[in-house]
């Protein structure tokens, strides 16, 4: 059986932005995610385990130690390698400009 544990840690909303901050657990396997609009970044840290991530296509590979960063706002996939990896992503929204009347 797969087992994914992605679990919020904070999540900050300020005039500009929000953010989110996720603990990732992954087993090995590949998890989809589809886009998350305009503006939307992902920053990913992994500190145990070695995954590919990033826009489909456009994936890198990474290990314990490396940091990526990408424009989520298209589909994007984690694929675990070998195993378990350990990583945190924190995800970026920009603020919407409000709507006029």
């Amino acid at each position: 059986m797969r087992r994914e544990v992605v679990e919020l840690v904070h999540s900050a909303t300020g005039e500009r932005a929000l953010h989110e901050i996720l603990d990732l657990r992954l087993a090995e396997g590949t998890y989809e995610s589809e886009s998350h609009g305009d503006g939307v970044l992902e920053h990913l840290i992994v500190h145990a385990g070695e995954m590919l991530v990033g826009p489909h296509g456009q994936q890198v590979h990474l290990r314990a130690g490396d940091f990526v960063s990408f424009t989520a706002n298209c589909p994007h996939s984690y694929e675990s390698l070998y195993g378990e990896t350990r990583a945190t992503l924190v995800v970026f929204y920009p603020a919407r400009a409000p709507d006029r009347c």
